[in-house]
């Protein structure tokens, strides 16, 4: 058995000494005097110490000692010895900054305790004396304090259960002198025999306490019978669109040149973006449900990977997964196995994802999607695509680079990046004084299609509030942008016309020579003949998802631009783990 002292006797030893200080009497002149307590019964080593060895010093008195007597085991109170008892402890947060606790939970602890063995101690406590009346004050007040018996607790420990015990007046020796009394005893020794039920235990287990992390109240709804998700994620309707190459978190977070804000680079494979960026929407109303999770921690989903976050965009990949995986104990975190559940807004079911945090990134959560909890995909007719893969496309092109003789056979379908033809058309509403207008047309085109210019913009039209405006247009970073002669009023509304090469791509053209007109974001369609638009993005106003046949990645329509279903801000209360 290994060393274990936790100094139980002496604790209850020293609280017994300590009911005994602090008593008076009154002396010849008036005075009051404390009573001194010591430990030790008076043997003849220990009067001699006193008297310095002395035998022409007589012992300092009134003094009280005490000493035990006994300790026997009571078979009385003797209970299953296999008994254990579990206590569930959880701290506050501390904040060194102010030396304060916070209204926070912190870390939580399971206490597993013993049952202890019972003992009856028993003590005996000296009354020194010189006189009589010196005895009789000294007892006096003590015997006032025993009727019968006087509690004492030995530690403010929470958890120690044998922390409380009483001291029991047993018997009195009123003087230590017989009759007749000689001369050579100074002193006067009462002996008043106390006992006093203890336990001692044995070392507790303790153990970092596994709870539950995520609780979500008031949201049932016992007419359907169902748990009401709303306002858990965005509403997709306040949801704004980025410029290409540039992702927009639901919560209004702007990922640009693809690096996130805590300087980690995010692969740009299959994304797709447009459009204008308004920095003021997201906002979430978490009102109703009410719900709590584990430090209220949010998270970030890109493609296969989560991070941690705090209130939307505090330390954005900054918090270790360990923070949460520690909370689980004691389940055990089991990578490829364990399990990060998310719930959306507009799902009745969760995604469901099996998780791994590889050991060179503590901050970064691997995930392998499980494709049967992603969302159905959405039907979209068209004229030539297979009934069974109408919820799918085949690829994600630019149109401006890609040519699509190579695929192009009837029911191939196609989801944009860029326009198609020889007109561009974008409005929005001035947020901020500017006259500089970023658009998503390539400056210039490097393209292997025959007849194909090298300028992508003939030229281009403004309108603030539907009157033209004069501007020009200048070559930055090889995109178009046009600059305005003066400044628009904040919220006025800015239409611009991009007119690109009059003759569109011939590999574009319809089988009877047509231009063939489609913006970014739609689905286009080949029906062996002539293209069409099957899912106009200008015109649709509800979720839709679908695959990329090429990438077995799903996407869905925000009604803004299109991401990966399962990509974005997760609130607190929208995701949990299983371990």
């Amino acid at each position: 058995m290994q060393y274990f002292y936790d100094g139980q006797i002496r604790r209850y030893l020293t609280q017994i000494v300590r009911a005994f200080s602090n008593f008076n009497y009154k002396d010849g002149d008036g005075e009051l005097r404390a009573v001194p307590v010591m430990y030790g019964d008076l043997t003849r080593q220990v009067a001699s110490i006193i008297r310095d060895n002395s035998e022409n010093k007589i012992p300092s008195a009134p003094r009280m000692s005490v000493y035990i007597t006994g300790l026997q085991m009571d078979r009385a109170r003797l209970s299953d010895s296999s008994y254990v008892s579990k206590i569930n402890l959880r701290e506050k947060t501390f904040d060194p900054a102010t030396n304060s606790y916070l209204n926070e939970q912190a870390k939580g602890y399971t206490v597993e305790r013993l049952h202890p063995t019972p003992y009856t101690l028993s003590v005996n406590v000296d009354v020194w004396s010189t006189s009589t009346d010196q005895k009789l004050q000294i007892l006096e007040q003590i015997f006032m304090l025993f009727n019968p018996d006087l509690e004492f607790q030995t530690t403010d420990n929470y958890v120690d259960w044998t922390s409380l015990s009483v001291l029991q007046l047993e018997n009195i020796n009123f003087s230590s002198r017989n009759i007749p009394v000689g001369t050579e005893s100074e002193i006067d020794v009462s002996t008043l025999g106390f006992t006093a039920p203890i336990y001692i235990s044995p070392p507790v287990k303790v153990k970092k306490l596994g709870v539950i992390t995520d609780i979500i109240t008031s949201i049932f709804n016992p007419d359907t019978g169902t748990i009401s998700l709303d306002g858990f994620n965005p509403s997709s309707v306040s949801d704004t669109a980025a410029a290409q190459g540039t992702v927009v978190l639901p919560d209004g977070t702007v990922i640009n040149n693809n690096v996130l804000p805590n300087g980690s680079v995010v692969s740009d494979a299959g994304s797709v973006a447009i459009s204008t960026v308004n920095t003021t929407s997201g906002a979430l109303d978490l009102s109703n449900p009410l719900l709590t999770s584990y430090r209220n921690f949010d998270i970030i989903v890109q493609d296969e990977t989560a991070v941690l976050a705090r209130n939307k965009k505090l330390r954005v990949g900054e918090i270790s997964w360990l923070n949460i995986l520690e909370a689980e104990l004691p389940a055990k975190y089991q990578p490829n196995i364990s399990e990060i559940r998310l719930r959306r807004a507009e799902l009745l079911n969760e995604i469901v994802g099996y998780f791994s945090i590889p050991s060179n990134d503590l901050f970064t959560m691997q995930i392998s999607w499980d494709e049967d909890t992603l969302p159905a995909n959405t039907l979209i007719p068209g004229p030539a695509r297979a009934a069974g893969q109408l919820g799918t496309i085949d690829k994600i092109v630019n149109p401006l680079q890609f040519n699509p003789t190579t695929t192009k056979t009837a029911g191939t379908r196609l989801l944009l990046t860029g326009p198609i033809g020889y007109m561009v058309e974008r409005s929005f509403k001035v947020t901020e004084k500017s006259t500089r207008i970023d658009t998503d047309i390539d400056y210039f085109i490097n393209s292997t299609i025959p007849g194909r210019q090298n300028e992508t913009v003939i030229n281009h039209t403004v309108f603030v509030n539907g009157i033209p405006v004069t501007s020009s247009a200048t070559n930055i970073d090889d995109k178009y942008v046009i600059n305005l002669n003066a400044v628009p009023d904040i919220d006025a509304i800015v239409r611009y016309e991009l007119n690109l090469n009059e003759d569109g791509a011939e590999a574009w053209k319809n089988g009877n020579g047509t231009d063939f007109l489609a913006d970014a974001n739609d689905i286009v369609e080949y029906d062996g003949t002539n293209w069409s638009v099957v899912f106009d993005a200008s015109e649709t106003t509800t979720t839709t998802y679908t695959t990329n046949l090429t990438t077995g990645q799903q996407y869905y329509w925000n009604t803004y631009y299109w991401q990966l279903s399962v990509d974005g801000y997760y609130p607190k209360g929208t995701w949990a783990i299983i371990l």
